[in-house]
């Protein structure tokens, strides 16, 4: 497995970590949404974690939920800090991923024999 690879993976849980201790402590958030922003994540950590096999559909998944991160962090009320640490976070991991994508083995994309019909 690339380094690259193994890098966005660790980015990762350490940002997953530390965004379930941010949802936890808001306060001004209902526990269902609490708990649903907390499934998020943690269906983050799944792609990332199964991004180190190759899948393509946990890689497009990180993608959109790394996108919707630095989304949520440039339009955040939190600390100027925060919101930096945040969108440098997920933006790094959309870069780096990027970068990777070269070490995934080419689809398959030929039409299924037709002719035993």
């Amino acid at each position: 497995m690339p380094r690259t690879l193994r890098l966005v993976s660790d980015l990762v849980l350490a940002q997953s970590a530390a965004e379930v201790a941010g949802i936890g402590l808001r306060t001004e958030l209902v526990p269902g949404m609490r708990g649903f922003l907390i499934l998020v994540v943690g269906v983050q950590v799944l792609c990332a974690l199964r991004v180190q096999r190759f899948s393509p559909v946990a890689t497009l998944g990180l993608f959109v939920l790394q996108a919707t991160t630095v989304l949520a962090g440039l339009t955040s009320h939190a600390s100027l800090l925060l919101r930096a640490g945040l969108v440098g976070s997920a933006a790094t991991v959309l870069v780096v991923l990027s970068r990777s994508l070269k070490y995934y083995p080419e689809p398959d994309l030929r039409l299924p024999d037709r002719s035993h019909r």
